[in-house]
């Protein structure tokens, strides 16, 4: 029989159309928030929406259907499942402000087109918590879903589940030296152990001896225990403490070993990083936990960040402990001032593993002679470096990446002496 379709092979990569992934085989629950502007309510509501005002008839207390949207993500995040790979749709124009170190405020619209907090509601906790959920904005340009970062330094939001994603948006820095944008939350704990699979199709793991707190949805390893278990939620004891919590997948019994827990597989795609002035910035899209191998399958693609900060360090990454498997391909940053810290990542003495760094291009007026992308000194990490563009100031041996990190590098091009004459990128590392 002939095919019936041009691509029978199907679609590896899903398919998108203006960002909008097609959605007729997701296993989970969608779910629409969106507080923006838009003609009929909110944008993109059709005939038959909350009301018929021009601002958004969202609310927490709709369904979150397209048609009845939730006007907060938060409100979205509870309605979601551990691991049944539930999405969240965020509308063009929507907008929240991150306030603190634990989660956002939501903003709203009333008819005049003033932004009112939702003071009388107290603060919404946006925490990436809820294990295989995607958020995607929709929307292009500056009518992307928007988060800002504004009121303190500490203002974060919260990476503490496994396999989460969140695509085409917009975070805006405007406060001075925004820490940093995401921030991994992991959890160790001794003498733990893994019982085998019960009659009600799941195992259980058992925490002694807590030294953090253990979060529903975060990946569970160490010894023996499958790669990608992830924890569903706490059936007894101290409140994500000591205590006995439903894993899955089943798997054989583990007895006495060190359990970490963690965000593993965070992926960030098609975003913009903006910084709203010098002294209104942000100085890092991701820091990741100070524990070895729970930030693992950390993903950034695809975004830009136009980086405005006239001082302090500024990486993309900013991690806290060793881990395996980054990905860094195929994003844009520009620096507009000279500020200190490798673009991508400083690797200090850490020791990565399978390192994937491609495709990115970069511009940084920094007179730094080593290390524009990425600096380090673990001889022993592993992966490649490839087809990086870089051009900077810097003198001498200009390198964009050092030499002693490990990592092999092919095919990039960076700045070697500085000169402003002759700006062209050449084979680098090389001599000057």
């Amino acid at each position: 029989m002939a095919n019936t379709t041009n691509f029978p092979n199907g679609f590896l990569a899903g398919v998108t159309l203006r960002g909008l992934p097609i959605l007729q085989t997701n296993p989970g629950n969608i779910y629409w928030v969106g507080n923006g502007p838009g003609v009929g309510g909110s944008a993109g509501l059709g005939p038959g929406g909350v009301n018929a005002t021009r601002f958004s008839g969202a609310s927490d207390n709709n369904a979150g259907t397209y048609q009845r949207p939730f006007a907060t993500i938060t409100q979205a995040l509870q309605m979601c499942v551990q691991g049944a790979g539930d999405i969240i749709l965020v509308k063009p124009g929507h907008v929240e402000f991150c306030t603190g170190a634990d989660g956002l405020m939501a903003a709203t619209y009333d008819p005049t087109g003033a932004i009112v907090t939702s003071t009388g509601g107290g603060t919404y906790n946006f925490r990436m918590n809820v294990n295989g959920v995607a958020i995607i904005g929709l929307g292009s340009g500056n009518f992307r879903p928007t988060i800002v970062f504004n009121t303190a330094t500490a203002a974060t939001i919260p990476v503490r589940a496994a396999n989460m994603s969140i695509q085409n948006f917009r975070f805006i820095g405007s406060f001075a030296a925004v820490a940093s944008a995401f921030t991994h939350i992991s959890s160790s704990s001794a003498t733990s152990t893994v019982t085998a699979q019960t009659t009600g199709g799941y195992c259980t793991y058992t925490s002694v001896g807590a030294v953090s707190t253990i979060w529903p949805g975060a990946a569970l390893t160490g010894s023996t225990v499958l790669p990608g278990t992830y924890i569903v939620q706490q059936l007894t004891g101290t409140a994500n403490g000591i205590g006995t919590y439903q894993i899955w997948p089943p798997q054989p019994a583990v007895a006495s070993f060190t359990a970490t827990t963690g965000p593993w597989d965070f992926n960030i795609e098609s975003c913009d990083l903006i910084d709203a002035g010098a002294a209104l910035n942000i100085l890092a899209l991701v820091t990741t936990t100070a524990t070895a191998n729970t930030s693992s399958g950390l993903r950034i693609s695809n975004c830009n960040w136009y980086n405005n900060a006239t001082s302090g360090a500024c990486s993309l990454v900013k991690p806290g402990a060793a881990f395996d498997r980054l990905t860094i391909t195929d994003n844009f940053i520009n620096s507009q001032a000279a500020t200190t810290g490798a673009l991508l990542i400083p690797m200090a003495a850490l020791i990565f593993t399978n390192v994937n760094i491609g495709r990115n291009k970069a511009s940084k007026p920094t007179t730094a002679a080593t290390g524009s992308l990425v600096t380090g000194s673990g001889s022993t990490s592993s992966g490649m470096f490839y087809d990086n563009y870089c051009w900077t100031l810097a003198t001498s041996t200009g390198l964009i990446i050092t030499a002693s990190t490990g990592i092999g590098a092919a095919n990039n091009f960076g700045t070697i002496t500085g000169a402003t004459t002759n700006p062209n990128a050449i084979i680098n590392p090389t001599a000057a």
